[in-house]
């Protein structure tokens, strides 16, 4: 026998596992996987400005300059050194580095990125639970429908990338009993770092380790068979459950989210995001339709959800009802459910069909107009300055007004990253100032329910800075001693005088 017989089925083995490889990615699949990022990247490019954004980046600034977290109030004047956990302190610190990598564009960048991650890992999910690719497609768009609700550039977005993640690791870990599941803790570590979600992770997991080890015959629990599996499943649990005080603040990080939910009804009553859910506007009504799916499903069909199943997607619904900012869970949960209940109602991709070379020139396509809806610098400062008192800064600062300033809730962030040298009255921490009463004070002066002049006089405020449309715009004018010195279509500047008394 020659040398070269003794190579060529060795080079032909290799060129068969290439050409697969080849084949997988250049798939139905890749070529789904890649509109969903494209559907990401043109619905993120008209999202930049977040209120919450810009404290998020002055934080993490702060946090790049001094290498501390800060522990009190550094950025206002009326909960100046009250104590403070920058509980988000590891995404803020990545939000600012992406910032200094490439300005703007490189936040924006960023920011499609983990957008398409999410969806793409939503289809996978999906796809892994139902078995059908094509169905899945749909249950990907659905879930990404709902995740619009909280999609701007801030932690909360890396929260729902995690809780992807974990349910891929969970599935690959318990289902296919693969050792991806201990790098579950690792995630943990990282994930309470960057966003107070990791409790609702820790959640899921704990429910998963029960339906390892405990199953169902009918409604009734019984102790699992594979015993090995059920003392991993508990092990991994554990550490996870530990992993969260891996951090550089203590306990309090790990606490913070539970005194969210349980000591702060300021900031959960009055914050628009975590209302109750209007089922009348669009995401409303889909929630109700995906619902009204899966239950019309298990009617006339005799595929059911399993009592975990019902567990998760209840309680999720009653999680979004409460809290539209709960909506994307509800659709990370649901969506997969929804796919599997469906999975005999269209035909199965058929790897077979595959035209990998049109694949490819579809997939590329794809990627060509995801780089193109990527809006330049200049179109996002247009972004910035339709919702930010751009121009009515620049104004208070050729005026040269100075003193306390009482701005709008929604603007102190920007104020604290573009106004640095004056302290804001109040801004997105909506935590700080539910503990120091300040948030309680604002939301009854904004809304006319005392006199406004107790408020400017408790925190001797020279300057306002509100909205045009804002009914406080109505009365400043009328107050002794304040004066209009600039307005636009957006913002509105008054002043108070030196010589003015209150009565």
């Amino acid at each position: 026998m020659t040398v070269p017989s003794l190579i060529a089925p060795r080079e032909a083995i290799r060129t068969c596992a290439w050409t697969a490889s080849l084949s997988r990615v250049f798939s139905f699949p890749g070529v789904m996987a890649a509109g969903l990022v494209f559907l990401a990247f043109w619905s993120c490019a008209e999202r930049f400005d977040d209120p919450d954004l810009w404290w998020h980046l002055r934080v993490g600034q702060t946090i790049w300059e001094t290498h501390q977290i800060p522990t009190v109030d550094q950025f206002s004047f009326t909960a100046a050194s009250h104590p403070w956990i920058a509980h988000e302190w590891l995404s803020q610190l990545v939000t600012f580095a992406a910032f200094q990598a490439g300005g703007y564009q490189a936040l924006m960048l960023a920011f499609c990125v983990v957008a398409s991650l999410i969806v793409v890992l939503s289809y996978v999910i999906c796809g892994l639970w139902s078995g059908n690719w094509k169905v899945s497609l749909v249950g990907a768009m659905a879930a990404f429908f709902f995740l619009t609700v909280s999609l701007a550039i801030r932690p909360l977005l890396l929260g729902h990338l995690f809780l992807l993640v974990e349910f891929l690791l969970l599935y690959y870990g318990f289902v296919r009993k693969s050792a991806a599941i201990w790098a579950l803790p690792l995630l943990f570590v990282i994930w309470a770092n960057c966003h107070g979600s990791f409790i609702f992770g820790a959640v899921v997991a704990a429910l998963t380790t029960v339906g390892v080890c405990w199953r169902f015959k009918g409604w009734w629990p019984r102790l699992a068979v594979d015993r090995r599996l059920a003392i991993r499943s508990c092990v991994v649990l554990g550490l996870c459950l530990l992993a969260p005080f891996v951090n550089p603040v203590g306990p309090e990080l790990v606490l913070y989210p539970l005194n969210v939910l349980g000591a702060q009804p300021d900031n959960i009553g009055n914050i628009e995001e975590w209302a109750a859910l209007n089922p009348t506007e669009p995401r409303g009504i889909g929630l109700a339709l995906m619902l009204g799916v899966i239950v019309l499903v298990c009617l006339v069909s005799r595929k059911r959800p399993t009592a975990y199943e019902w567990l998760a997607l209840l309680g999720t619904t009653a999680m979004a009802l409460r809290h539209s900012r709960m909506l994307p869970l509800f659709g990370f949960i649901a969506a997969p459910l929804m796919c599997r209940l469906l999975a005999d109602a269209w035909e199965n991709y058929d790897p077979r069909k595959d035209r990998p070379i049109v694949n490819a020139l579809m997939m590329l396509a794809a990627l060509a107009f995801s780089i193109a809806v990527l809006p330049s610098t200049r179109d996002i400062q247009k972004q910035i300055a339709a919702k930010e008192p751009v121009k009515a800064t620049h104004s208070m600062n050729a005026l040269g007004l100075s003193g306390p300033v009482l701005n709008d809730y929604a603007w102190g962030g920007y104020l604290m990253w573009a106004n640095r040298s004056q302290p804001v009255f109040i801004d997105g921490r909506a935590d700080i100032y539910a503990w120091t009463g300040v948030l309680r004070d604002f939301g009854r002066w904004a809304l006319l329910q005392e006199d406004p002049r107790l408020l400017l006089d408790r925190y001797k405020i020279q300057t306002c800075l509100i909205r045009t449309s804002s009914p406080m715009a109505n009365v400043l004018p009328y107050l002794p001693g304040w004066k209009k010195v600039y307005s636009d279509d957006l913002a509105v500047v008054f002043t108070r005088s030196s010589a003015a008394a209150t009565p």
